[in-house]
């Protein structure tokens, strides 16, 4: 399976309110919603939704009916969000858990019928990905986007995630942008990457410790 990335565009009109909570603290947060999303539900993803997923995503991002049906086996690892309206599945997340240590998810596919953009369901979807990874006890949310989509960074910007480090994979530039649900999620991901330096230099891994020491140097302060 190939490596997917966030690049949802979605503009919104009418606000709503979701709260978030965590062990650390009570978290509110707004979305909005055009009068056309208000009868739209989130539901967790079924191994029926397989299909739904391939089509909503479309063959760009590389997902299978196979592949999906494989990480919505492993809820442990991987937490699937639908938005359904009128019964029918109209936009789709999911966040990889544990990411790269216990308290980080990445948030790994976004995707909306194009019928259905433009009407908030995807700032809708990002909440409830939030909200699954916060209950995973992961308070640390990355993404990767195109450092030139400009509309989408400014939309992951307004559900509070940061710019961080730039990157390239597999000769495709991007923009490593990250979210934290409260300062103690900061920290801990502070800890986890100075560990990570720690390990690398007992390793004599010279390259590796200069690259992750500048990752740490650029992470974005909370809020």
């Amino acid at each position: 399976m190939s490596r997917l990335f966030v690049n949802l565009v979605v503009i919104t009109m009418t606000a709503v309110t979701i709260v978030l909570k965590t062990d650390a603290a009570e978290h509110k947060k707004s979305y909005e919603l055009t009068p056309q999303n208000q009868t739209v539900a989130f539901r967790p993803g079924t191994l029926a939704d397989a299909q739904a997923v391939v089509g909503i995503t479309g063959p760009e991002n590389g997902w299978t009916v196979d592949a999906v049906q494989t990480t919505m086996q492993n809820p442990e690892r991987y937490q699937w969000t639908m938005a359904v309206k009128d019964g029918q599945p109209v936009g789709c997340a999911t966040c990889y858990l544990r990411f790269s240590d216990d308290q980080t998810a990445m948030l790994t596919s976004l995707a909306v019928d194009p019928s259905f953009r433009k009407q908030g369901i995807g700032q809708g979807l990002v909440r409830h990905e939030l909200e699954l990874a916060y209950k995973s006890g992961c308070y640390t949310v990355i993404l990767d986007v195109e450092p030139d989509n400009i509309p989408a960074i400014k939309l992951y910007q307004k559900l509070g995630f940061k710019r961080w480090s730039k990157f390239t994979w597999q000769g495709v530039a991007l923009q490593k942008m990250v979210h934290f649900a409260n300062q103690e999620a900061r920290a801990t991901k502070v800890g986890n990457l100075q560990k990570e330096i720690a390990e690398l230099k007992k390793q004599g891994r010279v390259t590796d410790v200069a690259g992750v020491e500048e990752v740490l140097k650029l992470l974005p302060e909370f809020p």
